[in-house]
């Protein structure tokens, strides 16, 4: 009885084993299609990253192209700033030294001009005695040539024509000098304003020279992470 009650749990096993192999095998076909399945999304969406990422490093190289040439021509700016700032300080030094020269050249002359006015001043009171001693004695030959009256009177008025114009002459040299100094300072105080300019202007284009070369070491960085990934 025993026997026969285990043989039949046999059969039982044995019975049951098409419909649970035949599970057996749909589990592992449904798993392997689904393991299909996930696998061909995974293809998918690395093709679409790589892609992806081409698109962006070909994105990214046309920058960073853009911004070399840009970095380029800032420093091409940079150099003719830096040549028209050299010809501006040799415009305005060979301007003070010419100044120099020619006040000094002027000075001289003035000087000059004040011996001569001195000369003169010497000279035309002489003449001022010289014509009070011929006046005290006019009258002593008034009568006899008028001739010498006349040339008397004469010389006076000629030596007081010449002092005005020596005067005259003192003054325009003066105020030669004086507007020269004037359109000096003028000169230099316009040209002031552009060389602070000029400098400003290539401090902002070095920052932003150094921004640029920020920008693309960032980018192939950033590069080198995508490819990475």
């Amino acid at each position: 009885v025993e026997w026969e009650h285990r043989m039949k749990k046999v059969e039982a096993v044995i019975s049951g084993m098409p419909a649970w192999k035949d599970d057996i095998v749909n589990m592992i076909h449904s798993s392997k299609r689904a393991d299909d399945q996930r696998f061909s999304q995974l293809v998918n969406r690395v093709t679409d990253a790589e892609n992806e990422h081409a698109l962006l490093k070909e994105d990214v190289t046309g920058r960073v192209e853009k911004l070399e040439a840009f970095k380029d021509k800032i420093d091409q700016n940079i150099i003719t700033i830096d040549r028209r700032l050299k010809v501006l300080e040799e415009d305005m030094v060979k301007m003070v030294t010419d100044h120099a020269a020619a006040k000094k050249d002027s000075g001289v002359r003035f000087q000059g001009v004040e011996e001569q006015m001195a000369a003169i001043q010497l000279s035309f009171s002489r003449f001022n005695h010289e014509a009070k001693l011929l006046e005290a004695t006019h009258e002593e030959f008034k009568n006899s040539t008028e001739a010498e009256h006349f040339k008397l009177n004469e010389s006076l008025q000629l030596a007081a024509k010449e002092r005005q114009q020596i005067s005259q002459d003192m003054k325009f040299v003066k105020q030669s000098l004086d507007e020269g100094d004037e359109k000096l300072h003028n000169r230099i105080d316009s040209l002031q304003p552009l060389l602070y300019d000029l400098e400003e202007l290539k401090t902002d284009l070095m920052g932003m020279r150094t921004e640029l070369e920020q920008s693309i070491n960032d980018m192939d960085i950033g590069g080198d992470d995508i490819s990475s990934a």
